[in-house]
């Protein structure tokens, strides 16, 4: 073993960090699986097999988990990001990937890869990417890794060569694959992965690809990777040793860019493959990494799999376009990470968003501050103390506190990042060069002898590059390596100019020698620019379009580099054109104003991108020409020469933008300075994207402006640095975003329309999940304006409700509740008014429709009833005036006998200041229309997660009072309750103050309908924990705490049917009644009749689905959650997992049901009564049948 001496910092500083972590310790690479992982002689699927049999119970890859959450921008089901991942075993990697092989080895003619056969793949990344990518391998298959984002004529060329059998493609890429099928007849199926059914666009894209693939005619198949992997359940994978190793075997074909922009099947024979695979450290280390870079490139491949091999977990990011980036590295702690310099740009704004915050907030000069954020300049001792401690603080918070080394090779990265990284983080940022033809090259500017044979520079004379410049040589690199690939698949003219006459691959990038294997990467031999967001840009002809597209663009010289993300130049302005155009002598000021606008008008007229446009650029009155060596005798641009005169005041430029940029946000922020929000916007905008003069009134979206998803994150931090208030990213992604509109978003988060915050209601004091609420606080006249409650109606309210207003109409309970109230005013001529959230109205009423679907019987029932009754109004509870126009509003003021409020954010886990929007101010929304014109009956759903918020009562009957003070706890539910307890708060305060009449109903468990199929609620715990029994085949001895070897407790479940509880609030709400305050406990009373969770055990393995029962109950705990994890994604998300805590610990059997006399006398009353139904064993019949109706089961 390598002695202390040879151990490298960062190795150093891993092995430090692993002797406390217990994750870490886990990690550690197994010796005598490393040795045989570098066996000579392995083809490539037996180390593929060595390394999943060697780590089998090790976590292998990790997804954020995700819950479907309506977006109520646009009120359908989207993903809903948690702050967790889940992961799966090497072991169960190694299931998956036998059993997607064995599916494609059998007989079915439409799912058959055969041994050479080509698979097309399309998407980003992740488990079942690479679950497929494997499988691949074990078929003896070629893959081809593909960018969605090529041009449709590109993606149909490489499918035209390459012929697959198969295209496995994410959900966001269903259609462009389906779309391919439909036209290739080589294409038998189309796989999706990464698909979840529950979110509305990308069940929309399976089912519209399903469509094109029908009407294509050519019999090619969608299927999902889930159900091909469960064809081939139980298959083992090929044992080792069964196929030799066959180094110039085809195995992959990786499209590339490249210079010209034209995509070229890049031949991956067998050995370069397993290089991917194959990684020594100076000592065995633990490894971590995030993944961000898409499998389609080679730093990513190389990332998962060298990771993989090492017995490492690779986690990936939630998102390809990286919005949830610094999220996924907060919760995934990686201890190594590939960088792409926009990323350490971002977390370079970040610092320097952060830096100027705090300078401001102690009163310090601006440019100490830029001198502190630069590391330049003087600034006094406190700007210097902060930035030190910031740079501390952030070193182990922007990319986790374990990271220890960094890799960037995509691009250079500039002067500034490389300070900033040095100063900030506690790991080293090393460069590395290559091209995916060569393999690495470089290592910190170094040729790395173990893989470069030998490599030469060539002249460019065309370009000014000869061997024989001063001080150093420079040329386009040549290079031979052991990897080097043989040339691109059916493109004989490209593998030719892809070498020289000796062999050497020709990389196009011009090199600077500066000692013998010490090289410096200076430019592109093809004119073409990688910028740092890795857009190419053609400079030479960019300057081109804009010389001929302009009259007053006599010369332009286009710079940038590759550690930059934007463009500058130097124009040579026409003078007679200029004369002619502004009079002689014109200020110089001007003529930059003209030369900016035919920049901005060439742009347009010639279709320019927006990084193809200069930012920024120097007015040269001399021309290029011969005779100042800045032209060829062919009269071209000598950019060595014009790089050499020009490109250190260029790179002077970019740095005072950079700082101008600083100063400006700085100023931004300043209390003072006049300008409206929207002009801030504007000129964050401008910054961000390097525009002039934006018009902020014009409805450009973010795209449409130039901006991309990683820009939009920049963006959103910039907002967030000057507005200091959280900017979500959606708004500014989303395709009806403007600025404008984010100016309005922006100041209704600074309260622009005085609605009350949290800390304007409880005090700054009170955090997420800890502090004190007090009763006193929870006043309603700090909610609602003075002058609506001074003309607050006081009369009681109607005595016959004919028209009702119902919130969370498209919720569970919420569509039942809107059932029971057509049926109930339908024969007084009434309307039910759904108040829903929506884009328009259309969208508004396919929500509440969609919501009936799934029972014929059910949908015609509501349809009937609708055609007269009911009425759909756009709206929001959680906006000011619940998001209505001024006309709605009093209309509905006037018109409405009831409020009926169900809706609600109803999440577990979410703490307090999360849900005290939607629950809380929503809540006092309600309330302002109830006191608006004439008074309201108002029905609230409540929860009898408040009973922990009521005072001391020998059974918490439903008088008892709510306590003046609670604690805010971090415990399961606690939150949610809490949120209830003030929403039940601010009720009581209107009662009290203004005699409106409140029936709280707290109710529990709300199971699925006894009679309407489908109708479960798929994301309550109830519907996820007879999931996760099935699904996993395990149960405890008893759900109940009991002594070792006791027999199960009898014990009570305390649930109830939807339509039960429906009917029971909706009966009880209507009967005629005073102008008081009553609470129901809306609770299944029946202590005793030993109906429990054991019941539902026993009942779900009677219906056929045999369990496995487990003493003691951690033990059954443990494998539970283990084996939740493992579940395919989709299956995983319907899960039990992501309530686990729910789970923790075993229920008190003895626990006794919360008093709820005046319900259970109520019932006795109604028609549903004159019992509170019992559980029964048909009724947990019927709610697996709802979850086989839903395709759960």
């Amino acid at each position: 073993m390598s002695t202390d001496r040879k151990i490298p910092d960062y190795a150093r500083r891993i092995l430090d960090l692993a002797a406390g972590d217990p994750q870490l310790q886990e990690l550690l690479p197994d010796g005598e699986v490393t040795e045989a992982v570098f066996r000579p002689g392995q083809s490539l699927e037996d180390i593929v097999t060595t390394f999943l049999d060697g780590y089998a119970s090790r976590p292998a890859l990790g997804e954020r988990d995700h819950e479907p959450v309506v977006d109520p921008a646009t009120g359908r089901t989207v993903r809903g990001w948690q702050p967790h991942f889940g992961t799966i075993s090497y072991r169960e990697l190694r299931d998956r990937i036998a059993g997607l092989a064995a599916a494609w080895g059998r007989q079915h003619e439409r799912h058959r890869v055969d041994d050479g056969e080509f698979v097309a793949f399309l998407g980003f990344s992740g488990t079942d990417y690479i679950t497929a990518d494997l499988a691949t391998v074990y078929r003896r298959a070629v893959g081809i890794p593909l960018q969605s984002t090529m041009a449709p004529a590109d993606l149909d060329q490489i499918v035209t060569n390459t012929e697959p059998a198969v295209i496995v493609a994410t959900a966001e890429d269903l259609e462009v694959a389906a779309g391919l099928a439909a036209t290739h007849p080589s294409v038998r199926s189309v796989v999706a992965m990464d698909y979840d059914p529950r979110v509305d666009d990308e069940r929309d894209r399976f089912e519209a690809a399903r469509a094109r693939l029908s009407a294509g005619g050519t019999g090619a198949e969608l299927i999902t990777i889930d159900e091909l992997i469960a064809l081939g359940a139980g298959a083992d994978l090929t044992p080792p040793g069964t196929h030799p190793a066959e180094d110039d075997r085809l195995r992959l074909l990786v499209h590339s860019s490249g210079s010209t922009g034209t995509p070229k099947g890049i031949i991956i024979g067998e050995l370069y493959a397993r290089s991917q695979f194959l990684r020594r450290t100076v000592v065995p280390l633990p490894v971590i990494r995030l993944i961000f870079a898409p499998m389609s490139h080679f730093m990513g491949r190389g990332a998962v799999y060298t990771t993989l091999s090492r017995g490492g977990t690779v986690y990936f990011t939630a998102r390809p376009d990286m919005t949830t980036l610094f999220e996924d590295f907060a919760l995934t702690r990686p201890t190594e990470a590939n960088m792409f310099p926009r990323v350490l740009e971002m977390a370079h704004r970040r610092y320097l968003a952060e830096l100027s915050r705090r300078l401001a907030d102690r009163g310090l000069n601006t440019a100490a501050g830029t001198a502190a954020t630069t590391g330049n300049g003087d600034s006094d001792g406190e700007a210097e103390r902060i930035r030190v401690e910031l740079l501390r603080e952030m070193g182990v918070t922007i990319f986790g506190d374990r990271i220890s080394t960094m890799m960037t090779g995509s691009a250079p990265t500039t002067p500034e990042l490389r300070q900033f990284v040095a100063e900030c983080f506690p790991a080293p940022l090393v460069d590395g060069y290559g091209t995916t033809e060569a393999s690495g090259v470089t290592v910190a500017g170094r040729v790395n002898r173990a893989a470069v044979i030998d490599y030469r520079l060539r002249d460019v004379p065309e370009l000014g590059y000869h061997s024989t410049d001063k001080p150093y040589p420079r040329g386009e690199l040549l290079v031979k390596t052991h990897l080097g690939v043989p040339g691109y698949y059916k493109n004989p003219e490209a593998t030719a100019r892809l070498f020289d006459e000796d062999n050497f691959i020709c990389t196009g990038d011009i090199m600077e020698e500066r000692a013998p294997d010490h090289l410096v990467y200076i430019d592109r031999r093809n004119d073409v620019l990688k910028l740092a967001q890795g857009e190419f840009v053609t400079v030479g002809a960019v300057g081109n379009t804009f010389e001929a597209g302009s009259d007053v663009i006599h010369q332009i010289y286009v710079y940038g580099n590759s550690a930059r993300a934007y463009l500058l130049a130097v124009v040579v302005p026409d003078p007679d054109r200029v004369d002619a155009l502004l009079g002689p002598d014109a200020p110089a000021e001007k003529v930059r104003e003209l030369v900016r606008s035919e920049l901005a008008r060439v742009a347009v007229e010639s279709g320019l991108r927006s990084f193809e446009v200069p930012r920024d650029f120097l007015v040269e009155t001399e021309p290029f020409s011969v005779e100042n060596g800045l032209l060829s005798g062919m009269l071209k641009r000598l950019r060595p020469r014009l790089r050499d005169r020009y490109g250190p005041m260029l790179e002077e430029l970019y740095l005072d933008l950079e700082r101008k940029q600083n100063d400006k946000l700085v100023a931004l922020r300043d209390p003072t300075s006049g300008l409206s929000v929207l002009d801030k916007v504007g000129k964050v905008l401008e910054a961000s994207l390097g525009l002039a003069d934006v018009d902020v009134t014009a409805p450009y979206s973010f795209a449409e402006l130039g901006g991309d998803s990683l820009g939009a994150v920049a963006f959103t931090t910039l907002l967030s640095s000057v507005f200091e208030v959280d900017v979500p990213v959606n708004i500014v992604l989303s395709p009806a975003g403007n600025p404008r509109a984010w100016t309005t978003a922006i100041e209704e988060l600074l309260g622009g329309r005085g609605r009350p915050t949290l800390a304007s209601i409880h005090g700054a004091e009170v955090g997420s999940a800890s502090g004190r609420l007090v009763a006193a606080d929870l006043d309603i006249t700090r909610f609602l304006p003075a002058d609506l409650l001074a003309a607050a109606a006081t009369e009681a309210p109607a005595g016959e409700s004919r028209t009702v207003l119902l919130t969370g109409a498209t919720g569970f309970l919420g569509r039942f509740l809107c059932l029971e109230w057509l049926e109930r005013v339908a024969p007084l001529g009434g309307t039910v008014i759904c108040l829903v959230r929506a884009r328009d109205h259309a969208g508004a009423v396919a929500r509440l429709h969609a919501a009936f679907s799934g029972d014929a019987q059910l949908e015609g029932r509501f349809r009937a009833l609708a055609e007269r009754h009911l009425e759909v109004v756009v709206g929001d509870v959680s906006e000011a005036r619940l998001g209505l126009d001024d006309a709605t509003w009093e209309r509905l003021a006037g018109a409405v006998d009831r409020i009926v409020h169900p809706a609600a954010l109803v999440n577990h886990v979410l703490d307090y200041e999360y849900l005290f929007g939607p629950n809380v101010v929503g809540t006092a929304e309600l309330i302002a229309l109830a006191l608006t014109g004439r008074q309201k009956w108002f029905d609230f759903v409540s929860s009898l997660a408040v009973a922990p918020f009521l005072a001391d009562s020998p059974d918490s009957a439903e008088d008892a009072p709510l306590r003046d003070t609670i604690t805010l706890a971090s415990r399961y539910v606690a939150s949610y309750g809490a949120s209830k307890w003030a929403a039940e708060q601010l009720l009581r305060s209107a009662h009290r103050r203004y005699g409106l009449p409140v029936d709280v109903f707290r109710g529990d468990m709300m199971l699925p309908h006894t009679e309407y199929a489908g109708q479960a609620n798929t994301s309550d715990i109830f519907v996820r924990l007879l999931y996760s029994l099935v699904s996993t085949g395990v149960a405890p001895t008893s759900f109940y705490r009991r002594d070792a070897g006791a027999p199960r407790p009898r014990a009570h479940y305390d649930g109830l049917p939807v339509d039960f509880v429906a009917a029971s609030i909706v009966g009880l709400s209507a009967e005629e009644r005073g102008s008081g305050f009553r609470t129901f406990h809306v609770v299944n009373t029946h202590d005793d009749d030993g109906v429990s969770l054991d019941s539902f055990v026993d009942w779900i393995e009677a219906a056929g689905h045999p369990l496995e029962r487990i003493d003691p109950y951690e033990d059954w705990l443990r494998r539970f959650e283990e084996r939740l994890r493992g579940l395919p994604t989709a299956q995983r998300q319907a899960s039990s997992l992501t309530v686990l805590d729910a789970l923790r610990t075993p229920h008190d059997a003895d626990r006794p049901t919360v008093g709820a006399a005046r319900f259970a006398g109520g019932v006795r009353r109604l028609p549903i009564g004159p019992e509170i139904p019992h559980l029964t064993e048909a009724f947990l019949n019927k709610c697996l049948a709802d979850m086989r109706h839903l395709g759960l089961l």
